[in-house]
């Protein structure tokens, strides 16, 4: 977490991950398990979240969350933690409430948050969030502004599997398909314009969701 210090007032952190590194992210900066002072990393993942603004930490020592970019990622699994790591108080791997704790310091600033969810149609670990962040978060829509775009690759297998996604000559090429984000140029210049519209303050909330 050393590389979130140093940051200047004006600067903003925008979060791009695939695969399995957003589920291993998410979990670090949400789950619940790492509450527990005794479990090992502990630290450093209290370090991690308190670098960050609304994840365990203060206005003037974090730096604010601005966008996020999932790629080719398998997050509706965080639909299933009611199933495992149950506690007393939930599932030890819930990332619902500090995800909300998130959002709540996102509408105090005014501010929405830009949310794409890049997926690939033959890629068999991708999964759209549209019916997966209502079941983690009541009204995520008044502060995520979520986009799921589809996304295709290049090549003969992509122009032949193109016109039929779901069906089993699409699957083929999932290898292809799960890494094909990062050279995908849509991907690119989705991620360039959200940031730049973040940095001109295009994602403000309507002053009657901050009230």
């Amino acid at each position: 977490y050393q590389g979130l210090e140093g940051y200047q007032d004006q600067d903003r952190l925008h979060l791009v991950t695939h695969s399995w590194g957003t589920i291993i992210l998410f979990d670090v900066l949400f789950a619940s398990r790492w509450d527990d002072p005794t479990i090992p990393g502990h630290q450093s993942i209290q370090g991690i979240r308190k670098s960050i603004l609304g994840i365990e930490s203060e206005q003037d020592s974090a730096i604010p969350l601005a966008s996020v970019h999932t790629m080719g990622s398998p997050i509706a699994l965080f639909t299933l933690i009611h199933i495992v790591g149950k506690t007393r108080d939930g599932s030890t791997h819930d990332i619902s409430s500090k995800l909300k704790e998130l959002l709540a310091i996102l509408t105090q600033q005014g501010v929405a948050l830009p949310w794409q969810n890049f997926v690939h149609p033959g890629d068999p670990i991708a999964w759209p969030l549209e019916g997966v962040l209502p079941k983690l978060v009541d009204e995520y829509d008044k502060v995520i502004k979520l986009e799921d775009v589809l996304t295709y690759g290049s090549g003969l297998l992509e122009n032949v599997a193109k016109p039929i996604q779901s069906t089993f000559l699409a699957l083929i090429n999932g290898g292809s398909a799960h890494g094909s984000y990062w050279t995908s140029k849509k991907v690119a210049k989705k991620i360039a314009e959200t940031i730049h519209q973040t940095a001109r303050g295009s994602y403000i909330l309507d002053p009657s969701i901050t009230r």
